[in-house]
């Protein structure tokens, strides 16, 4: 029997005296694309605060590859992009890969840069200037680019297509595939 890669058992979460998530179940098989769709307000974005412990849940269960979520090593395998990525505005793209590169204990490769800028259509140029000066869909990308690189069994994408043009969407729904 496979573990799911995610299981959400009977999520409950209230802000204040509002409910946000109420028994929530579900199961994310290894290998599986899943996409959260919901209106605004839903609850898409509180279900993934709660599996990263950003905050704590009122009731249920969460389980990452069958380690319970509230378990820093559990998270490990999670490549996260938020909704609203904002990577430090000082740093240039070069900077800002290879920072979260080393806080992971990974190699800055070139070559796997280069390969991640053209699969996302990110010119090379760009990781040579600061954060500050690129346009939302060159920020998308970057942070996209740095979730590919960390090599995790598990990308959680929050508004993945945020900001991005048609190719720019094109592309990178042909890299999740060759990634999975």
């Amino acid at each position: 029997m496979t573990v799911p890669a995610l299981r959400f058992q009977h999520i409950v979460k209230r802000y204040a005296d509002h409910g946000v998530l109420d028994g929530v179940d579900l199961e994310v098989m290894p290998g599986e694309f899943f996409g959260l769709v919901g209106v605004n307000g839903a609850g898409k974005t509180s279900l993934l605060k709660c599996l990263f412990d950003f905050c704590p849940l009122d009731e249920g269960d969460i389980a990452i590859f069958g380690q319970p979520h509230r378990l820093a090593a559990a998270r490990a395998p999670l490549s996260f992009l938020p909704e609203r990525f904002t990577p430090p505005y000082y740093l240039s793209g070069a900077d800002f890969l290879r920072y979260v590169l080393t806080l992971q204990q990974i190699d800055y490769d070139a070559e796997a840069v280069a390969r991640v800028l053209r699969a996302l259509d990110l010119a090379p140029a760009a990781l040579t200037r600061t954060v500050r000066g690129y346009s939302k869909g060159m920020t998308q990308k970057l942070g996209l680019a740095a979730c590919l690189l960390a090599r995790k069994p598990m990308l959680v994408l929050d508004e993945p297509m945020s900001g991005l043009d048609p190719k720019a969407r094109a592309l990178l729904k042909e890299e999740l595939a060759r990634w999975r």
